[in-house]
């Protein structure tokens, strides 16, 4: 084997290793349940809170006759069950911390209508104090032919996130 070679098989070999490393390190980071299961985070300054993803309705109806989806997409709703479970008053935007997975693996983030089967916090926004909690609901809009195969709340300050698994 030439120098160039072995060079080119200890890189290799090198990136093989931090990528199972890296591949470690977030399957540790992130937590993943079923819908209906309660997971734990963090706030940005370390508060505890728990979040409970209750039902996914799929599809969901607009407030009013004048919201609808865009052409070729249906509204869905989340309902997330929020506790504060520290001894610090917490506060943030489901929103932003919200989103949801299709089958087409692609991500998609909250859609600021209203539907009729849910309230969405207040505009999304949640402030709680010691052992208070809040129910609301997320709307996302998703193409009519996809499915709906994963919740996820991900705090944009914390390396942890959550995942439920839908289906």
């Amino acid at each position: 084997m030439s120098g160039w070679e072995s060079k080119l098989k200890a890189a290799e070999s090198a990136q093989s290793s931090a990528i199972a490393t890296l591949n470690a390190d977030l399957a540790h980071k992130s937590k993943s349940a079923s819908k209906g299961s309660v997971l734990s985070f963090k706030d940005e300054n370390g508060n505890p809170y728990k979040v409970q993803a209750i039902q996914v309705i799929d599809p969901a109806q607009g407030a009013d006759q004048y919201t609808t989806p865009n052409a070729g997409d249906r509204f869905v709703a989340v309902v997330f069950k929020i506790t504060d479970t520290g001894s610090n008053q917490i506060s943030d935007d489901a929103n932003s911390n919200a989103s949801i997975i299709a089958s087409n693996d692609q991500s998609y983030t909250a859609d600021f209508d209203n539907v009729s089967e849910c309230t969405n916090f207040n505009d999304g926004e949640y402030q709680l104090a010691k052992d208070q909690s809040v129910t609301g609901c997320v709307v996302f809009q998703v193409p009519t032919d996809l499915k709906v195969t994963t919740v996820e709340w991900s705090p944009g300050f914390d390396e942890n996130f959550g995942e439920w698994k839908v289906g």
